[in-house]
Parts: C-alpha cells; sequence; structure tokens
C-alpha cells in the first residue's frame, strides 16, 4: 500500500496535470478562435507633432527618408531623414492644421530611373519620400496636399517586387491604377487634399514610395496595418503549456 507521503504526492501531480490540462486548452482554444486576421491601424498625422519634428527617428516600426537624386546618369539616390514643417503654400489650404512632413515630387521621373536607369530621368532630379516598413502589411493609406499636380504612390513587396501603383496627374489616373483606391477633395481656392489606399488579401506590402507626379505634393499623414497581438500569444501560451505538463510527466 502506498504511504500518507506517496498518496499527497500523487494527490498533487494530479491536480498539476488538472490545471496544466485546463490552462493548455483553454489557452489554444482562444489562440484559434479569434481571428487570425484581426489588425491594429496605425496613423501617422503631421498635425500631432511640433514642427521641426524629426519623424525618422521618432518612429520605431517604419522608416520614413526622403529619397532624392539629381544629376546623376544612373540610379544613385541618396537618403535624409523627414522633418515636421509648417507648410504656409495653397497647398495646406484645406488642412485645418498646416503641418506637413514631406515636400515630393518628380515620382515619374524616380519610377523611370529605377526602373531603367536611364541617363534623362535620372538626370532630372526628383524628391520622393520612402516608407520601408519594420513588417509586411496589407493595407497602406497616404494622405497629400496637392495645388498644381497630383500625387502618386508604389507599393513594392519584399523582395522590392512592384505590388502596384497609381499616379494621378492633375487629379485623374494616367493609367489604370490597379487596385489602388483615390479619393479627392477640390476646393476653389485651388488647393486639393488626396487620400490613396491600397488593402490587400495578405500582408504583401513591405516598401511604399510616394510624390508629386510631376510638381510638388505635401505629405501629411499615413496608416497601416499591424498584426494584433492577442491569439498569436494566446497560442503560443497554450503550446508552452503543454510543454511543461509533458515535461513534468516524464
Amino acid at each position: 500500500m502506498a504511504t500518507l507521503l506517496e498518496q499527497r504526492q500523487m494527490c498533487t501531480e494530479a491536480a498539476v496535470n488538472r490545471l496544466f490540462g485546463t490552462l493548455s486548452v483553454t489557452a489554444a482554444a482562444l489562440g484559434f478562435i479569434a481571428s487570425p486576421a484581426s489588425a491594429a491601424r496605425i496613423t501617422v498625422d503631421s498635425d500631432d507633432y511640433a514642427v521641426g519634428t524629426n519623424l525618422t527617428a521618432a518612429l520605431n516600426d517604419v522608416q520614413v527618408s526622403l529619397l532624392r537624386q539629381g544629376g546623376s546618369s544612373g540610379y544613385a539616390p541618396t537618403r535624409s531623414d523627414v522633418y515636421t514643417f509648417e507648410c504656409t503654400d495653397s497647398r495646406c489650404a484645406y488642412n485645418a492644421g498646416p503641418t506637413a512632413f514631406a515636400s515630393s515630387n518628380d515620382l515619374y521621373y524616380f519610377e523611370q530611373c529605377a526602373e531603367t536607369g536611364r541617363p534623362t530621368p535620372c538626370g532630372a532630379g526628383w524628391q520622393v519620400v520612402e516608407f520601408i516598413l519594420g513588417s509586411t502589411t496589407d493595407f497602406f493609406e497616404i494622405s497629400f496636399g496637392w495645388l498644381s499636380d497630383g500625387p502618386g504612390v508604389i507599393f513594392y513587396d519584399v523582395n522590392d517586387n512592384l505590388i502596384d501603383q497609381c499616379f494621378l496627374p492633375f487629379g485623374s489616373p494616367l493609367w489604370s491604377c490597379g487596385a489602388v483606391t483615390y479619393v479627392g477633395d477640390y476646393m476653389s481656392s485651388g488647393s486639393s487634399s488626396m487620400v490613396m489606399s491600397l488593402q490587400l488579401d495578405e500582408a504583401r506590402i513591405s516598401r511604399v514610395v510616394a510624390g508629386g507626379v510631376i510638381t510638388p505634393v505635401t505629405v501629411n499623414s499615413f496608416s497601416y496595418n499591424v498584426p494584433a497581438p492577442g491569439p498569436s500569444g494566446l497560442f503560443v501560451f497554450g503550446l508552452v503549456i503543454l510543454g511543461l505538463r509533458r515535461r513534468l510527466a516524464a
């Protein structure tokens, strides 16, 4: 017959096993039930930062830079930090908070230079805004201000392959915009805004380049999705519990 100490030990082991079993089943079930497609929307608005803020240094999960080139016969851009500034010209008349974080132009020349390396578009000079995401996303949106020429945007995957693009000179598509959507607000003063976005079925967007098709536009805000931490964290917790249970049973 088992001694009193042995009986207590067996009871303790049974209680521990029941506890681990309950925790593991609960955590795993929650991890599977919760939708893996859930995501949190992050918005970076220049109006939320003081004028002169270095956004390149302030942001952690996305790198925002000015990509520029001029006078070179091949694709050889330089990168510089992006700072918020007080936008006082008519491009920002529509915006209640006239702060912007980048002014960019000649996206068309950037696209031609990056794709072909031809001397004419590379040497013409251009300045665009580049967003490099810390993790791929299924959604990205940019808000622009423009006056005489509309904005454009190009989306790339993690291998720098083209996903989609849209050029809107004077607010109208230069050619098909594919899955890129755009909504403009045109004011009698001549100042206009444009919101351009891309929604995919899976997280493939890794890099975004944007700017005025030819003449300068301002980039005022952008938004993107990041995975929600809950479901995956619960599922991993369930796996850990199962592992501990097996070690105790060994």
